[in-house]
């Protein structure tokens, strides 16, 4: 018997501020990877059901390439028929390692810049409002790869803490004593 290893992947989401996301900027300081592909996702799901549900369509933003696809039980890099076409750009960078890495998103409009300087442009209509945004590290085979990211900023209109909110919230801090 051959037992056949996929890719493997992991999505950490960022839930500090509830979804929908429509105007925002992530920005990562020194991003990379080895053996394995790690990078900012972006997450939407359509009408469009797979298998009984309504599976989420990926923008994956790596230092080398952007990726569209589906995760979930069985996934794999294609989409199925009739499923919606992907409006990247299918470019592969010689960069596994950024010491920074930004994307833009403004309604379906999407932005990468690498070291500053931007690096890829293009609009999909039917992707806004972003449902998920995270980080995705994908692995294939048995390979044990390694990622990192040492910092990262989300910001945006609707992501701003108001001065009044940050008040507020350094008066609980001193009235509870920490």
């Amino acid at each position: 018997m051959q037992l056949k290893l996929g890719p493997s992947y992991g999505i950490y989401r960022f839930k500090a501020f509830p979804a929908p996301y429509h105007d925002f900027t992530i920005t990562v300081k020194n991003i990379g990877s080895e053996q394995a592909d790690f990078g900012i996702t972006l997450g939407k799901r359509f009408p469009e059901v797979v298998d009984g549900e309504r599976v989420p369509f990926f923008y994956d933003f790596f230092p080398h390439r952007i990726a569209a696809r589906r995760y979930g039980e069985g996934w794999n890099d294609t989409l199925p028929p009739g499923f919606r076409e992907p409006r990247h750009p299918k470019t592969v960078w010689k960069t596994r390692e950024l010491q920074g890495m930004a994307v833009h998103f403004n309604q379906g409009h999407f932005q990468l810049f690498a070291e500053g300087e931007l690096r890829a442009d293009f609009h999909d209509p039917g992707f806004a409002p972003i449902e998920i945004i995270g980080f995705v590290i994908v692995g294939t085979e048995n390979v044990v790869g390694t990622a990192w990211a040492d910092a990262f900023t989300l910001s945006g209109p609707a992501l701003e803490v108001s001065p009044k909110a940050k008040l507020a919230t350094t008066w609980g801090k001193l009235k509870k004593g920490k």
